[in-house]
């Protein structure tokens, strides 16, 4: 459809918007559970399919059943098989969340699965309601708002799938993409180095958003201190690796172990130590350090120059334009199909039927968009 639409004028143009949303999953919120709870309930139903027990707590009493488990014998093998499931998509999570960096590790009691549809991500929608939610991102062609591709993922965020999306998008034929507007979810260095790779130009907000702002406010009048000097007073020599204070004292930087980013790509890490003895006599020291014996470090990571000059190029007036852009148009098309075509839910379960019905959606909204929009139109707008 793509590519006949392309051929009768309607596709000119080489700019997308890349946006995503949450979308409600066919599971129950009442179904989340972490790994204990999980582990348990597969062992009473074992026991229970197997004729060890009668009940969920063991306890030989026919009616002291759980409101969790199912009725009958086949509903009970049923569930069985689904948490069997669920188990190793939760050994799949946890197993992720090992791998990250100790700072940012969550909680392993805080790590849920849905038994209803293993698959489905456990997140947070803007309502902030938590519970089983389809990610799901479209890119939109800027020129004629036809959804060029759409996809359903079964990661919590939108970070690193932007080359993805993008090669989808190109691998449906409609037009050679050079440019990419997005949010700020989409500008992490793994997002700037795909699109890098792919000759592609990203317009999106590095780092921060709306609330950024307030939150640091908000912090500076509870705790009444000032904030401390950032990472962008220093200056960086990135061919050299070397780093200069805001006192102009220069430090050569230290290899400080690797990262591995979502996409699988291994980074080398960095790492500049400025200790009490180098910052001793300093006047800036209050600002920059929690004391004079505390040890202020800077760390670097493999390809951060291009996240550097990415944030350079995002000035006022050109994400005020991406903005507008968006609004207009990725945002514009999955709030269409919230509003008007009950996409606040996907009525099916695995990535496979969801994906099926968001790309039916997107037929349908490119069908509605020819049909009311002629060639002629589309060469004036």
């Amino acid at each position: 459809m793509l590519q006949l639409a392309q051929s009768d004028g309607f596709i000119n143009g080489d700019e997308v918007a890349i946006d995503g949303t949450y979308i409600e999953a066919l599971a129950s919120r009442q179904r989340i559970v972490n790994q204990a709870t999980l582990a348990k309930r597969i062992q009473v139903l074992e026991q229970v399919i197997s004729g060890a027990t009668d009940n969920a707590q063991g306890t030989g009493k026919p009616n002291a059943k759980s409101k969790w488990m199912a009725q009958t014998d086949t509903g009970k093998a049923e569930q069985l098989d689904r948490y069997q499931r669920s188990r190793q998509e939760i050994e799949k999570r946890l197993k992720k969340n090992r791998e990250r960096k100790p700072s940012t590790q969550l909680d392993e009691s805080k790590i849920f699965v849905g038994t209803s549809d293993p698959a489905v991500p456990i997140s947070r929608n803007k309502l902030a309601v938590f519970g089983p939610l389809w990610p799901t991102q479209f890119v939109t062609h800027v020129q004629s708002n036809l959804i060029l591709a759409v996809c359903v993922f079964t990661i919590p965020s939108d970070s690193n799938t932007i080359g993805s999306m993008i090669d989808l998008a190109r691998s449906n034929g409609a037009i050679n993409i050079r440019t990419a507007y997005a949010d700020s979810g989409y500008s992490s260095l793994s997002d700037i180095r795909s699109c890098h790779e792919r000759s592609i130009r990203l317009v999106a907000p590095v780092g921060e958003n709306s609330f950024t702002e307030q939150k640091k406010q908000a912090k500076i009048t509870v705790s009444g201190k000032q904030p401390k000097t950032t990472k962008d007073a220093f200056v960086f020599d990135y061919d050299k690796l070397r780093c200069t204070c805001p006192n102009g004292i220069t430090m050569d930087a230290t290899k400080d172990g690797k990262r591995t980013l979502l996409n699988g790509d291994v980074l080398q890490c960095y790492r500049i130590n400025f200790t009490p003895e180098i910052c001793k006599g300093c006047p800036l020291i209050a600002r920059c350090k929690d004391g004079e014996k505390s040890t202020r470090a800077v760390k670097l990571i493999e390809g951060e120059e291009m996240l550097v000059a990415h944030k350079k190029a995002m000035t006022p007036n050109v994400l005020s334009n991406c903005r507008t852009i968006r609004a207009q148009t990725a945002e514009k098309a999955f709030g269409d199909g919230k509003e008007r075509v009950g996409l606040r839910k996907l009525g099916g379960r695995t990535p496979a039927r969801t994906n099926a019905i968001t790309i039916l959606h997107g037929l349908r909204h490119e069908r509605q968009k020819a049909l009311s929009t002629t060639p002629n139109q589309q060469k004036a707008d």
